[in-house]
């Protein structure tokens, strides 16, 4: 059966981005939502959010929000709110230095 696009339906889901400083979380964000890479390094403060959104199929699209948590998830109850409702967390280390991955 051909669904027609006012009939498509749309999934909404919070992603959050989790790991040390420096570990290329903002990279990793920027390269998926937005195809785009930069050699310079700006530190993320506070949070910083991107949307991707995917057809699923003809009859989905599934839109990602993604957080970029600037690597403060250790200060507790502080950034409690960027993780509450959060459907997924994706965690990010950088393979070439081990104590990143502790987060």
């Amino acid at each position: 059966m051909y669904v027609t696009p006012s009939e498509s339906h749309e999934m909404i889901f919070k992603v959050i981005l989790v790991g040390e400083p420096n570990v290329g979380k903002t990279s990793f964000m920027m390269r998926y939502c937005k195809d785009e890479y930069s050699t310079i390094y700006k530190s993320t403060i506070g949070a910083l959010t991107l949307e991707k959104r995917i057809r699923w199929r003809d009859d989905l699209i599934v839109t990602l929000r993604i957080w970029d948590l600037a690597g403060q998830e250790r200060l507790g109850d502080q950034v409690g709110f960027y993780f509450r409702d959060a459907d997924a967390a994706i965690c990010v280390c950088d393979v070439l230095d081990p104590s990143s991955r502790h987060a």
